[in-house]
């Protein structure tokens, strides 16, 4: 087999220690591979124009995730199963709550709009005094309730704690306004 590699990559050295500072994707064929710094593998991508809900690819649905760029064109994560959390940048030891928020919130909105489950990994989530973005937002302009599309949510059990801590213990999970919406194998906690 043969493999065409295209290099781009920028080394830096710092105090003795070599970190990839760009992505390594290497193509075979239509398939390409392409370095996520998050896990510190090789994820492979396919070719696409259409996006996952038929309409045409655009820059603005890549979220380098799921979709991404590359020398001009689109590209979509190779997997099967869930989203896993994992893939936004979670590890489950982060102390950031605005940054675990927001990771789940960019998983959330991706699962609910392709109708796909959401795994999150072994691990301590903390939102700090924010609710988990499962739900719709009162700022929301959704009329009823949001149908979920019996997606689910899950973790590893015990393993995969949701935690908020706030002075007037904020609440871990508001529903709001969802239906047909499954949530398993979690653990919920709170600090006061």
């Amino acid at each position: 087999m043969r493999m065409i590699a295209a290099l781009i990559v920028l080394i830096s050295s710092i105090s003795g220690v070599f970190a990839i500072t760009q992505p390594i994707a290497t193509q075979k064929g239509k398939r390409i591979s392409i370095y996520d710094p998050i896990s510190a593998k090789l994820v492979e991508y396919l070719p696409v124009v259409k996006y996952f809900d038929g309409r045409n690819m655009e820059p603005e649905f890549c979220d380098q995730v799921i979709y991404r760029t590359y020398k001009g064109g689109f590209y979509k994560r190779i997997f099967e199963g869930p989203i896993n959390a994992s893939w936004y940048g979670l590890n489950g030891i982060d102390d950031d709550p605005i940054k675990v928020y927001n990771s789940l919130l960019k998983a959330w909105n991706y699962a609910l709009s392709s109708k796909t489950d959401l795994y999150i990994p072994s691990g301590v989530y903390n939102t700090g005094n924010r609710n988990f973005p499962f739900r719709v937002s009162e700022v929301s302009s959704v009329k009823g309730l949001l149908d979920c599309q019996n997606i689910t949510i899950y973790g590893d059990g015990e393993k995969t704690i949701l935690k908020t801590i706030s002075d007037n213990g904020a609440d871990v999970l508001q529903l709001n306004k969802l239906k047909n919406l499954k949530i398993r194998n979690l653990s919920i906690t709170a600090e006061v």
